[in-house]
């Protein structure tokens, strides 16, 4: 899996506020948000606040990705699904697994993506075929000709085009 780190996404203000809603919530077991195999190794402890908190932490994040030039260039989403905060202590961990088919977006939508046609690839189990729906409704359906595996990408495929004149 690969991740990527978006620096300074929100400001000195942002962040307070964030801090704010801490302060005034509580953590839980992560484990209480996780089903199937995520249960078994989700080890670490979520943010659980108000309704009303949870929805300004999610507005303050969407504004905030929402002016990242470097967040457009990293990714195209169809929508994103409410931010969760979590901690790790000493020897907690979230280990490997697969998020449920369903998920809800920031809409209150229901997102669903459904992994098929699993083949041997490099001794590796991947899904040729992924459809996802919203409310039910098919929106995207990918067929994957070729997996490849640990292969060097170079960074500026990435970079976005110069703007035209």
């Amino acid at each position: 899996m690969h991740s990527h780190v978006i620096p300074n996404v929100l400001d000195s203000a942002e962040i307070a506020r964030v801090h704010a809603l801490i302060q005034r919530s509580r953590f839980v077991p992560g484990s209480e948000s996780a089903e199937g195999a995520a249960e078994q190794v989700k080890s670490n402890e979520q943010l659980q606040c108000a309704p009303g908190d949870a929805r300004m932490l999610g507005e303050l994040v969407f504004q905030a990705l929402g002016r990242s030039r470097e967040f457009h260039r990293q990714a195209l989403p169809l929508e994103i699904s409410v931010p969760m905060i979590n901690r790790y202590g000493v020897g907690m961990s979230y280990g490997a697994h697969f998020d449920r088919a369903f998920i809800v977006g920031a809409s209150g939508r229901q997102i669903r993506t459904d992994l098929s046609d699993y083949r041997t690839v490099n001794g590796l189990t991947m899904p040729f075929t992924m459809k996802q729906s919203i409310n039910g409704k098919p929106v995207a359906e990918v067929s994957i000709s070729t997996w490849e595996v640990n292969v060097p990408i170079d960074d500026g495929i990435f970079r976005m085009p110069a703007a035209k004149q």
